[in-house]
């Protein structure tokens, strides 16, 4: 069984402890009884449990979440997205894995701002910008992104992670506003 054993230093240890009897004649003589301390086995098993739990709470929020969400790999391949993904774009999980994020492009955007995105996340450093891209169907949304590496034990990038928020309606908004500036402006300029 287990059971805690004080030591003569202060600290409770938890001890596995086993016993067998010692026979002569059929008769119990005594007792061989094994001491295993397992303090720090069951430290280490409850800091799993522990991390486990909190991998799936961080799991369900990433899967709940109201941006978008994606992981690649350091080479750019798609190995995991959201169901907000899924629902934004038009394409399934089984469409995008394998795939680079290169699919989302309208051709809208600078050459250079991807170039600048992929120079900066491959440095180690978070990327933040703005996104013209193109659903499965063609129409085409706005996406505020941030970008960020993911490093493993030595420091060495291994995955991207993207959190993206669909801004289509503020932008439409700022163009409007813009637009509606410029017809107020034109009247204004054109009064005697």
């Amino acid at each position: 069984g287990e059971d805690f054993f004080l030591t003569k230093s202060g600290p409770l240890l938890l001890m596995e402890v086993a016993g067998r009897p010692i026979l002569q004649d059929n008769s119990v003589i005594g007792a061989v009884i094994a001491f295993h301390d397992i303090t720090e086995r069951k430290r280490t098993e409850a800091a799993l449990r522990q991390s486990e739990a909190i991998g799936r709470r961080l799991s369900t929020a990433v899967e709940q979440s109201p941006a978008s969400v994606v992981i690649t790999d350091a080479l750019g391949s798609i190995e995991y997205v959201n169901q907000k993904f899924v629902q934004k774009t038009g394409y399934s999980i089984e469409e995008v894995i394998g795939e680079n994020p290169r699919v989302l492009k309208s051709g809208l955007m600078p050459v250079a701002v991807y170039q600048n995105l992929w120079e900066t996340i491959t440095a180690g450093f978070e990327w933040k910008g703005e996104l013209h891209n193109r659903r499965k169907d063609g129409k085409l949304y706005w996406e505020s992104v941030s970008i960020s590496p993911i490093r493993n034990e030595t420091g060495s990038i291994t995955h991207f992670i993207a959190i993206k928020e669909d801004i289509s309606e503020r932008m439409r908004m700022e163009a409007q506003l813009r637009e509606n500036e410029l017809i107020q402006r034109t009247l204004i300029e054109s009064l005697p």
